[in-house]
């Protein structure tokens, strides 16, 4: 499991880097680019590349929202299998009063 996530990991950074690579290319090479033509490869390829980075940033915010439901999961669930049905002041034996 941590092994295929590394390799997912290294496939994203790769994947960022030769956007942002072709994306800083098409920059240099067409410095004063005036789009006059209706299907211009230019102006296509950056907006094919900025779809690829959206589609990345959703991905991620995806997995890090079920990573997250799967942490409160896991915690009420660990409190549950300790007999411990709800959190409690009364359950985590505070001392409320001096």
């Amino acid at each position: 499991m941590r092994r295929s996530v590394r390799i997912l990991t290294g496939l994203l950074c790769l994947l960022f880097a030769a956007v942002l690579l072709s994306c800083s290319v098409l920059a240099v090479v067409h410095p004063q680019h005036e789009c006059t033509v209706k299907n211009c490869c230019v102006c296509a390829l950056l907006s094919s590349w900025a779809q690829v980075l959206r589609g990345m940033a959703a991905v991620l915010l995806i997995w890090y929202a079920l990573r997250l439901a799967a942490h409160a999961f896991s915690s009420v669930h660990s409190a549950r299998l300790n007999d411990v049905s709800t959190v409690t002041p009364v359950t985590l034996r505070v001392k409320l009063s001096n």
